[in-house]
């Protein structure tokens, strides 16, 4: 389950049979017992990821509408930007729909 630490962790040991049958069960019983937590936390975060998306308020803009462009810092050249420069662009027109996030617009 975790990555090993030393050289001699990788190493196989050999397997005695019958030496103990009471560590072989209680790493069945470890098993099964991680294999269920692994389910139940799958199944809680499918919910809460299903009450989150609830609240989410997806926008799909179509071909043509015309769009304001808000551009954050990290999408300017930098020592191009100041905060005196306007934040919101002009309205542009949607050419072509790439996915609902992205989108080709006319600059002219």
């Amino acid at each position: 389950m975790k990555v090993p630490r030393h050289a001699f962790d990788r190493a196989r040991l050999p397997k005695i049979y019958g030496l103990s049958v009471a560590v072989e069960n209680m790493d069945e019983h470890v098993h099964a017992i991680q294999t269920e937590v692994k389910k139940r936390l799958e199944a809680t975060n499918m919910k809460y990821k299903t009450a989150a998306d609830n609240h989410h308020r997806y926008k799909v803009i179509h071909e043509g509408a015309m769009v304001m462009i808000f551009l954050r810092t990290e999408r300017v050249p930098i020592g191009t930007f100041n905060k005196l420069k306007p934040k919101k662009y002009g309205s542009y027109k949607i050419l072509e729909k790439i996915n609902n996030n992205a989108y080709v617009i006319d600059l002219l």
